[in-house]
C-alpha cells in the first residue's frame, strides 16, 4: 500500500499560546501543580505532562512515549491509566498514591510533548484535513491544537459537526468559515464550568483570523507525517 508524506510548518509561537499555555498555563504553574497526575474536569483521563491524556491513550503508545523517561515501576502505574475517563480516572488516581507520587519535571514534559505528544496529533489532523499543509502556518497549528484538545473524530453527528465542516473550509483555505467552524463549537460548553473551553476555542479562531503575513525562519517547526 502506498504511502503519503505530509510536511506540516506550525508556528513554535501559536505552539506555545494555543495549546502549551492552555494545557499548563506556564512553566511556573506547572511546576507548582501540576508535575505529578491530574484529571482535568469532564470525560478527560489521568493527565501527565503538557496534555498527556492517558485515558485517551492506548497502553502501547503509552509505553512507546514513556519508557524512556520513568522507572518500569512508574510506567506500569501510568499504563494501567490506559482508558480511564472522568469519574473512573479520578476514583483511580485518588485511590494510587504511588500514581499521584509521580513527578514529571518540566524539562522532561516539554521534550515528550514535542518529540511524541505533538506529532501524534499533527498526524491525527492530517489525516482528516489532508490539505492542512496548504495553510498558513498559524492556521495549521490553530487546527492541530483544536485536535489535540478535541480528537481528529469528523463523524456525522450533532457534536463533531464543526469538525466536519473545517474539511472543506481547510480546502478553501476559507479563513472566515474556519474561523466561524471553530467558535461554533462553544455551544457544547456554553452551560458548564469549562470556561477554559470557550477561551481557547476563541483565541484559536482569532488566530485564523489573523493576517497571513511571512513568520520568521526561527520561529517555524516543521514536522512531517507520513500516512
Amino acid at each position: 500500500m502506498s504511502r503519503t508524506t505530509f510536511n506540516l510548518t506550525l508556528s513554535r509561537e501559536w505552539i506555545y499560546r494555543l495549546i502549551i499555555k492552555h494545557e499548563v498555563t506556564s512553566r511556573q504553574h506547572y511546576t507548582r501543580s501540576l508535575q505529578s497526575p491530574v484529571v482535568p474536569p469532564l470525560e478527560s483521563g489521568v493527565t501527565i505532562g503538557i496534555g498527556y491524556d492517558l485515558g485517551h491513550t492506548s497502553a502501547a503508545q503509552i509505553r512507546r512515549d514513556w519508557q524512556p523517561h520513568v522507572t518500569a515501576a512508574q510506567l506500569n502505574l501510568l499504563v494501567a491509566c490506559a482508558g480511564l475517563r472522568g469519574d473512573r480516572a479520578r476514583n483511580h488516581l485518588a485511590s494510587t498514591p504511588t500514581l499521584r507520587a509521580i513527578v514529571i519535571s518540566w524539562d522532561r514534559a516539554v521534550e515528550v510533548f514535542y518529540n511524541a505528544i505533538l506529532p501524534i496529533h499533527a498526524a491525527n489532523a492530517v489525516r482528516v484535513y489532508r490539505d492542512l499543509v496548504r495553510i498558513h502556518p498559524i492556521e495549521q497549528t490553530a487546527i492541530v491544537g483544536s485536535v489535540f484538545n478535541r480528537g481528529a473524530d469528523v463523524s456525522d453527528t450533532d457534536r463533531r459537526r464543526e469538525m466536519r465542516a473545517l474539511i472543506t473550509a481547510i480546502q478553501n483555505d476559507d479563513d472566515t468559515s474556519m474561523a466561524s467552524h471553530i467558535r461554533s463549537t462553544k455551544r457544547l460548553w456554553q452551560n458548564t464550568n469549562a470556561r477554559g473551553l470557550l477561551t481557547r476555542r476563541e483565541e484559536e479562531a482569532l488566530a485564523i483570523l489573523m493576517p497571513d503575513t511571512p513568520l520568521p525562519a526561527s520561529d517555524l517547526l516543521r514536522i512531517q507525517v507520513i500516512i
